[in-house]
């Protein structure tokens, strides 16, 4: 406010711009704090929610999320899988399963996520249904390897067709288990043949 006498602009404060200021900080500071806590929120809500994490070679990758995010790393690795799942009790590689598997030659994800899109073993079983953000539609017709955005994109792929296939393969054991017992879904072994009889 404009002193009239000297023409200099007082300062004046009210209850009412204290009340103002005081709120202002408050959120900055809120604001800060957020900021500041960043990633680590997603983290704390993963580890909630007890959901899996599903990854492509991602043993670098939980040691270093443990690290930033949970705790120093214990000094043995079996400590470290104890501790870690406590957090995250389920976790899956989508590269140490197709190691296991055997239904990929190569299990780099971009050879991974080509055999998925392409292989009819793969492709004919799973339909990708996925809404795209705004600004990515790029995805759609070429790669984009080491972008977060895309390599959650291909893992979740890899993902989903090898659960189809471990699926698919099971039922198919269970039909040739079924064929060999007549359909009752198991198998007497010979020696076991007359047990519990007489």
């Amino acid at each position: 406010m404009q002193d009239p006498e000297s023409g200099k602009v007082r300062q004046v404060t009210t209850q009412m711009d204290a009340l103002h200021l005081e709120s202002q900080i408050k959120h900055e500071t809120e604001t800060l704090v957020e900021y500041e806590l960043g990633f680590s929120r997603v983290v704390e809500i993963i580890i909630k929610s007890k959901k899996p994490l599903i990854g492509h070679n991602m043993f670098l990758d939980i040691m270093y999320l443990y690290q930033q995010f949970i705790a120093d790393l214990p000094d043995t690795l079996d400590e470290f899988i104890h501790n870690f799942s406590y957090y995250f009790p389920a976790i899956y590689d989508t590269k140490a399963m197709a190691e296991c598997l055997a239904f990929f030659t190569r299990t780099d994800l971009n050879s991974m996520s080509n055999k998925c899109f392409t292989d009819k073993k793969f492709k004919n079983y799973l339909e990708f249904e996925y809404d795209l953000g705004h600004g990515f539609n790029k995805y759609m017709s070429k790669t984009a390897l080491h972008e977060a955005g895309y390599d959650s994109y291909i893992t979740g792929v890899v993902f989903a067709s090898l659960a189809k296939q471990l699926e698919i393969q099971t039922f198919i054991e269970y039909q040739k288990i079924r064929g060999r017992t007549g359909g009752i879904g198991c198998t007497v072994l010979p020696e076991h043949q007359g047990a519990g009889e007489g």
